[in-house]
């Protein structure tokens, strides 16, 4: 799976949000979400400016090791169930 696409998954974020709070245009971030282009040939400033804005480490995003948490629904309920 891609990492952008997993940890925005994971945060419910879509990528006009991240575009927002990176300040990275929308139209920049599609080859990355698609898969088309790999962080490793990313401009500095498009790679800091993502890793800023969810605050994860760059070396992670360009090495595709960025841990990613994702709780099905059925989890979530489960967990909400225990806490009630």
């Amino acid at each position: 799976m891609n990492v952008l696409k997993a940890i925005l998954a994971e945060r419910n974020m879509t990528l006009k949000q991240l575009a927002g709070l990176s300040g990275v245009s929308k139209r920049t971030l599609d080859p990355y979400l698609s898969g088309k282009a790999e962080w490793k040939n990313a401009r500095a400033s498009i790679l800091l400016s993502v890793t800023d804005a969810l605050e994860i480490d760059p070396h992670a995003l360009v090495q595709g090791k960025v841990e990613i948490n994702i709780s099905t629904e059925k989890e979530k309920m489960q967990k909400d169930k225990k806490n009630t």
